[in-house]
């Protein structure tokens, strides 16, 4: 995919039932991280999303404290083992299962910079998906505050 000049890359990691039943989902996440961190020279290139397989298509929803606590692993890792300003301006989208029913909730998480939707976008409530993402004032400038360091 690209956009304008520069080629994206949408690294996908994901956890499986099993890495969540057996509390293994940091372990995986950031194995999976250190794989792709290996190959990256450009992070302004990169869009992370993570995806719940087990929450896929399933009928099962990942709760919005589970997705978080993904997130702010993923966020974290890139922190700790490339830098501030890499882990506070690389885009982190959620890519389980986003319907009109839990966007909304899952909008306002902390760590979260938007939706990598499969087959919800086949239908209409993908409008609902779109405009769940609708900023406010408030977390307008906390994303500036975070992706600048600075506080407005």
């Amino acid at each position: 995919m690209y956009i304008g000049a520069h080629p994206q890359i949408i690294a996908c990691l994901c956890e499986t039932s099993e890495d969540r039943d057996t509390n293994r989902t940091e372990e995986v996440l950031f194995g999976q991280m250190k794989s792709l961190a290996a190959t990256i020279t450009d992070w302004s290139r990169v869009v992370i999303a993570f995806e719940a397989l087990w929450a896929s298509n399933t009928g099962v929803l990942a709760t919005p404290a589970q997705v978080q606590e993904a997130l702010a692993n993923i966020r974290e890792w890139l922190r700790v083992n490339v830098s501030e300003k890499v882990a506070n301006s690389t885009r982190i989208l959620y890519a389980g299962s986003v319907s009109s029913s839990n966007c909304r909730e899952l909008a306002q998480l902390e760590d979260l910079d938007g939706f990598l939707v499969g087959s919800a976008a086949l239908k209409p409530d993908i409008i609902d998906i779109i405009n769940a993402r609708r900023p406010d004032v408030s977390s307008l400038i906390s994303r500036f505050e975070r992706s600048t360091g600075r506080q407005a």
